[in-house]
């Protein structure tokens, strides 16, 4: 099941995004993929490189905040665990939470399950 972040106000204006994305639990491990339509490269916050578009896993947090303003953006973190895990997606735009959730992944013994949030402006 998928959630969507549907933001108010005007698709056009432009602003910094940063965004926020960590699993919790026993063993949990995390993807994140994010891209805009403005040609802006996304800076990632723990190492300082840059590019167009993320694709990166991890296992605990990842932040990445936008170099310059955009208009239209996409974050999708994946969660995926064999145990009980959490997932939490965080978007600021300009420094304001604009969008702020968990979700639980309930673990079928032995099988790797996986649990998903999205927030886009992207229509």
């Amino acid at each position: 099941m998928q959630q969507r972040g549907n933001p108010t106000g005007n698709r056009q204006s432009r602003y910094v995004s940063h965004h926020t994305v960590a699993v919790t639990g026993t063993s949990p491990k995390g993807s994140v993929h994010i891209y805009n339509l403005d040609g802006v490269k996304f800076r990632n916050e723990r190492t300082g490189t840059s590019a167009f578009s993320v694709d990166e896993t991890f296992t605990d947090k990842v932040e990445y905040s936008t170099e310059k303003p955009v208009s239209q953006i996409t974050v999708q973190g994946i969660l995926y665990s064999k145990e009980n895990a959490t997932i939490t997606l965080q978007v600021k735009k300009d420094g304001e939470s604009v969008f702020n959730q968990s979700k639980q992944l309930e673990a079928v013994p032995g099988i790797d399950n996986t649990v998903d949030l999205v927030y886009s402006t992207v229509k």
